[in-house]
């Protein structure tokens, strides 16, 4: 049933228990030293995987303990492969345009070779690599991997996500018109990313250092 006016209570708790719970991991993490300019340590990387579940998290005790709603109110469903199907279209088509774009105005360049793949895994192994696969092999296995499985595995952890900003909180937003719910929840969820991306995570290369006196490129 759509909401027909702002549930001050339910938003409010909502966002209060997601963001604390969020910044206290993520703050922990960052005051203990755990960078995404660099390969992250294990941990910090579990942990950062787990806070993706946090907006569900705090769905689940706003509903539970303080508005006293069903689950249901989620919405909750698989729903129709259509969505599915054209997702698993578009999003290629769109990653193909967008690299394209990158490069045809040299905001970027390929790396056909995988050099900074192959440095990536020799950090990661703590040793230089001796025999690696062919590029065209690795490029491949990357292509399915990227199509197959990470949305697989990826999805896992972006349902907790899905649950609480677009399960819960839009919805709850919907009484405003669908362009400022869309526009407040966008804002929103990048100030819950703000800690991460102040770190280096999306933006690789263009982050604030330990001092924070201002954004560098390395």
């Amino acid at each position: 049933m759509a909401e027909t006016k702002l549930d001050y209570r339910g938003i409010f708790s909502f966002l209060a228990l997601t963001f604390a719970i969020t910044y206290l991991v993520e703050g922990a993490l960052i005051l203990g030293g755990f960078r995404i300019t660099q390969i992250p340590a294990f941990y910090g990387q579990l942990s950062i995987a787990a806070v993706m579940w946090v907006p569900a998290l705090g769905t689940f005790f706003t509903i539970k303990f303080i508005t006293r709603e069903r689950l249901t109110i989620t919405n909750l469903r698989f729903g129709s492969w259509k969505p599915y199907i054209e997702s698993a279209l578009i999003v290629p088509a769109c990653f193909v345009f967008i690299y394209g774009l990158t490069w045809l105005f040299k905001l970027g360049q390929p790396d056909w070779e995988l050099e900074q793949f192959q440095k990536m895994i020799s950090t990661t192994a703590g040793t230089n690599i001796p025999s690696m696969p062919s590029s065209g092999i690795i490029l491949l296995v990357l292509f399915v991997i990227t199509l197959v499985t990470s949305p697989i595995i990826n999805g896992l952890f972006g349902l907790g996500e899905e649950l609480g900003w677009r399960g819960y909180l839009l919805p709850k937003l919907m009484p405003l018109g669908k362009f400022r719910a869309y526009l407040i929840l966008g804002v929103v969820w990048g100030l819950w990313h703000l800690p991460l991306i102040l770190i280096g995570f999306t933006y690789t290369g263009f982050y604030c250092p330990d001092n924070y006196s201002g954004y560098l490129h390395k």
